[in-house]
């Protein structure tokens, strides 16, 4: 998504729409969650972004192998189920990330 929002001069609306799809939760069968990506983006515009979790998502287990249990590069993710576009915790569950959120990292002060 953000090579086709290069390849359309670089059109800022849609590389922020796809800061905000890559941090939508990701659903997970087992209700477990789901683990962060653990290699570094290939576009520099997603450095730092993670995806959120869904709200009903087992807090004390990730699904699979225990690997990626925090974002790379990230020490902690608190609130548990956060993300930078959405700080304040999980996504309920069944919403859209774009629905409730309209920067890809959450504005302060």
């Amino acid at each position: 998504m953000i090579d086709l929002a290069k390849d359309l001069d670089d059109d800022e609306d849609m590389i922020e729409l796809a800061q905000i799809f890559a941090q939508q939760p990701r659903n997970s069968a087992d209700k477990l969650l789901v683990p962060y990506c653990q290699l570094a983006p290939r576009n520099s515009e997603l450095n730092g972004l993670f995806h959120c979790q869904f709200a009903s998502s087992d807090f004390t287990r990730f699904s699979g192998d225990q690997t990626g249990n925090l974002p790379l590069g990230v020490q902690a993710v608190t609130p548990p189920g956060s993300c930078p576009a959405k700080t304040d915790g999980p996504v309920p569950d069944g919403v859209q990330l774009n629905t409730i959120v309209t920067e890809p990292r959450a504005q302060t002060g």
